[in-house]
């Protein structure tokens, strides 16, 4: 009986504490998986700003 209240009021205030500090908890694998998107998201954004970059150079050195 204890442990159940004492598990309730734990769960409690963790909720507070996320609301608190806008911390949603995530396992490292979902860190994991969102640096990994956002590296790819980033490696795109280079990829078109050089062929922008490179278009740009071909069109006005002609």
């Amino acid at each position: 009986m204890k442990s159940k209240r004492r598990e309730k009021k734990k769960q409690r205030n963790e909720e507070r504490e996320i609301q608190r500090w806008g911390i949603s908890k995530l396992t490292d694998m979902q860190i994991y998986v969102r640096l990994r998107m956002t590296a790819e998201r980033e490696k795109q954004n280079r990829e078109t700003k050089m062929k922008e970059t490179q278009r740009q150079l071909t069109t006005t050195s002609v």
